[in-house]
């Protein structure tokens, strides 16, 4: 599974480059009431990066240039802990993310949701759900009153479930609703942007069929297969994982949301793209690049963006930091990106060059 792979790659081997790097948690900046005015200013941190260390996998703040200028979540024991999936919350203050903290299971069995302050200073981590169900995959309602997510429940399979969020700091959790309850395992949710259709991918076998409903999980149809889809920012179209045309490797497509027009949207013949997110003008592509070696053992992994209102066709560049530890996704702010910073980003091929051949300055 899609999934499962990934979370294979955020515990075990990805190369010798898994350095830990400074840890600047002590320096975030002081509390913030107007989150978005504040992520909107040339200096802040618009991405948060899973990012693969010692312990685990945590999640920090990235700038535009992919340098990591904040630890934002940490395990706080000498246990490992994978937190992975983030969702940044419409206005700008909460990250909402999957968590193995406090499962007591074996690293990456059991996953809890979990809320953690975006722009506080050494904010703590506060759990949301609380069963014994396998609960991840977060995404936000626009209006950020809600969570849908993918969770086993009762019955051991995944179906898709909301989250409401009771008014606080942070927001606590409310009333749980089933969306889905089919044969099929349900997840990877994504809401429109005007709240009112929910894509999603429904497994069954080794098939991934990428399915629209309404919001409420209702009138469910089948778009194409794939997996992970993202709604472009305008709501017009989905983009999504697929296989390649003609080659063993995941591409990202593109897909009308009503259906049709199914295309690759970026073709890359290096490694295998995931997560895909857009920025909130929709002109930037965001997604993890897997590097596999010959065996299908993950090499690295590496945050890559793509300009899409460039006349130009759309090709992945890479975000890497001097201290490059494996990433293995991102969540963007809801607040335009310094597109002059992102134009600058090495062409996907260079940057991986810098990520596995480090100059003696990076290793300092």
């Amino acid at each position: 599974m899609l999934a499962l792979s990934l979370l294979a790659g955020a515990c075990g081997p990805v190369g010798a480059r898994d350095v830990d790097g400074p840890r600047t948690r002590d320096a975030a900046p002081a509390p913030v009431t107007d989150a978005r005015a504040a992520l909107a200013e040339p200096g802040a941190q618009r991405l948060v990066a899973v990012e693969r260390g010692a312990q685990g996998s945590r999640l920090v703040l990235v700038d535009e240039e992919g340098l990591r200028q904040r630890v934002l979540t940490e395990s706080g024991s000498e246990e490992k802990t994978l937190d992975l999936m983030p969702a940044w919350s419409p206005d700008g203050r909460w990250i909402v993310f999957a968590s193995s903290r406090e499962r007591g299971a074996p690293i990456g069995e059991r996953y809890s949701l979990w809320m953690v302050a975006a722009l506080e200073a050494n904010a703590q981590p506060v759990r949301l759900t609380h069963d014994a169900s396998i609960d991840w995959m977060p995404t936000w309602t626009p209006d950020g009153r809600a969570i849908v997510f993918a969770s086993t429940g009762a019955s051991g399979s995944f179906d898709l479930w909301r989250l409401d969020l009771e008014p606080g700091a942070p927001p606590r959790p409310g009333k749980l609703t089933r969306l889905t309850s089919t044969a099929t395992e349900d997840w990877h949710p994504a809401i429109s942007p005007d709240g009112k259709r929910l894509a999603y991918v429904a497994v069954d076998g080794e098939v991934h069929h990428l399915m629209v409903a309404s919001i409420d999980g209702s009138d469910a149809s089948e778009l194409t297969e794939g997996d992970e889809p993202c709604w472009a920012p305008d709501g017009t179209w989905i983009a999504y994982v697929a296989p390649a045309m003609a080659r063993d490797d995941l591409d990202v497509w593109r897909i009308a949301a009503r259906g049709g027009g199914r295309a690759q949207l970026i073709d890359d013949d290096i490694a295998d793209e995931h997560t895909p997110r857009f920025s909130t003008d929709g002109c930037w592509l965001l997604a993890t690049s897997l590097l596999r070696n010959a065996t299908g053992q993950i090499v690295t992994s590496t945050l890559v963006v793509a300009p899409l209102c460039s006349k130009a066709t759309p090709r992945w560049q890479g975000l890497v930091d001097v201290h490059p530890n494996p990433r293995l996704g991102v969540a963007v702010a809801p607040v335009p990106l310094r597109s002059d910073v992102l134009a600058r980003a090495p062409d996907y091929k260079t940057a991986l060059k810098r990520a596995l051949l480090p100059t003696p300055d990076e290793n300092e």
